[in-house]
């Protein structure tokens, strides 16, 4: 009787010592499942009509179980955006396993749970772009105008004019090297290609009126054409933070100080009136030619935002827009030194050395910004 009882202890304590194994192995193995079928999705809830919420999802993949409803599973899994959701899978499409899934260190589990390599690494990076370049400097006018009278017959003149010029947008290319210190901060220096454009519209209007004794009064007006371009280019040392919105997808955002160099070069000219008297009153409207060719430079910044699409762990494809505020200058038209030709048939040609410089400021200035945005694609390569 005692040796029975004995037995029974021990075959009690040998259950005990069994179950108490498979909730340890239990507790540090949780049950899973492991895609098998490549038609596999993940369901909003456990019926077969209900949306699917992720997939197809890729044979080998392990999700840890929640519970079992009938025939589904219900799963945990983690979304591109990082959040953790809980769906549903049939069992037709998945087994039961044990093992757990390991990733190796530097990777991360992607949606699916299957292991990625971030894109996000420490180091240098090279990259070349393209894309269009809209200049906030678009273009201007410069005005001149005078009355005078009388002398002689002259009773009154009364002139004036304008110069218009128009920009278009041109092409921006530029190159830059970063230099990340963390996967995620680092610095860029970038130089763009100088962003030129010429002059798309461009004239010169001049207008005239004048009245003379015992004749009619007169009127006149003239157009000139204008030619130029203007040009900037900036180099740039700028902070550069991202952060990855997925296994492929980070976002950025960059910025720092500017140093602009431009330049702006414009031909054209104006109408100029004079009157003498040799035996009669001589009057005559002359093209006077007008130049403006200045080097612009100083400080400014720039602000960028964009996104990196990650072809492998090598090369990205870059979308980029930026700011750039540069700084502006104030520049004078220059009288050009004659002969000035007379708008008559038949005129004579005039000479005056003092004209450049008793017309220094007969013309307003033109303010010009060395501003302007940028859309931009490229490709990016990580060394």
């Amino acid at each position: 009787m005692l040796r029975f009882r004995s037995g029974q202890e021990i075959a009690g304590c040998g259950l005990l010592l069994l179950a108490l194994a498979a909730g340890v192995v239990s507790a540090q193995t949780p049950p899973q499942v492991r895609v098998k079928d490549p038609a596999a999705v993940i369901r909003m809830a456990p019926e077969a009509g209900a949306p699917v919420i992720l997939g197809p999802l890729t044979p080998g993949n392990v999700y840890p179980i929640e519970r079992r409803i009938g025939d589904w599973y219900e799963i945990k899994f983690v979304s591109t955006s990082g959040v953790r959701l809980t769906g549903y899978v049939h069992r037709f499409h998945v087994e039961e396993v044990l093992s757990e899934p390991s990733t190796t260190p530097g990777e991360t589990a992607n949606e699916e749970g299957a292991a990625y390599v971030s894109p996000l690494r420490s180091g240098f990076e090279f990259a070349l772009t393209g894309g269009m370049g809209f200049n906030r400097f678009t273009g201007g006018s410069s005005q001149y105008s005078a009355g005078w009278g009388p002398y002689l017959d002259l009773q009154s003149v009364a002139e004036a004019g304008t110069i218009n010029f128009t920009l278009g947008n041109s092409t921006a290319l530029a190159a830059s090297c970063s230099l990340f210190f963390t996967p995620g901060l680092g610095l860029r220096l970038q130089i763009d290609r100088p962003l030129t454009q010429s002059f798309s519209e461009g004239f010169s209007n001049y207008s005239i009126s004048w009245a003379m004794g015992g004749a009619d009064s007169e009127s006149s007006q003239k157009t000139w054409n204008m030619t130029g371009s203007y040009s900037v280019m900036p180099i740039s040392l700028n902070g550069f933070v991202r952060l990855a919105l997925g296994p492929v997808v980070t976002a950025f955002l960059t910025g720092g100080p500017t140093y602009f160099t431009g330049k702006f070069s414009a031909d054209s000219s104006i109408g100029y009136a004079r009157s003498w008297f040799d035996t009669a009153q001589n009057f005559e409207v002359y093209a006077v030619p007008v130049k403006m060719d200045q080097s612009i430079k100083g400080w400014g910044f720039n602000v960028g935002t964009g996104l990196e699409v990650w072809v492998n762990r090598t090369v990205a494809i870059l979308l980029e827009g930026a700011y750039f505020g540069g700084p502006t200058a104030t520049q004078k038209w220059a009288v050009q030194a004659g002969p000035y030709e007379p708008s008559s048939t038949g005129g004579i040609r005039w000479t005056d050395p003092a004209l450049p410089e008793a017309l220094a400021n007969y013309v307003s200035p033109v303010a010009i910004q060395l501003s302007f945005f940028k859309i931009v694609t490229g490709v990016k390569i990580h060394l």
